[in-house]
């Protein structure tokens, strides 16, 4: 399942606009950009790049694994409202538990994550 439609960041203008304005969060393999928006809900989008696998199968399903973590994180706790994060995924930890406190860890730096 993927991220509800109004949690999704797909203007490339915003994505660049965020990627010039802040510094990016790191941790194992995965970089989170975070500014404020005029949404009002936190949008995200999920980039794998082709650094990160040759193959267009295997980014895909990084891609889809770490939407799904992130889904489960931002429904389950409270997250802070008008935000857009970019996550940029290079590698990404095996298990999803692994994944998910790894992306746990991001969102509570960056201040979207309020538990």
């Amino acid at each position: 399942m993927a991220l509800p439609r109004r949690q999704r960041l797909k203007s490339a203008n915003i994505i660049s606009q965020v990627f010039s304005t802040t510094r990016p969060l790191h941790d194992e393999g995965i970089s989170l950009r975070v500014s404020i928006g005029q949404e009002p809900t936190t949008v995200f989008a999920v980039l794998v790049p082709k650094s990160a696998s040759a193959s267009a199968v295997q980014r895909n399903a990084l891609r889809r694994r770490v939407t799904e973590a992130l889904r489960i994180i931002v429904t389950a706790g409270r997250v802070a409202p008008q935000r857009r994060g970019v996550l940029v995924v290079r590698s990404a930890p095996q298990g999803n538990t692994a994944l998910r406190k790894v992306l746990m860890s991001l969102l509570k730096k960056s201040g979207i994550l309020e538990l």
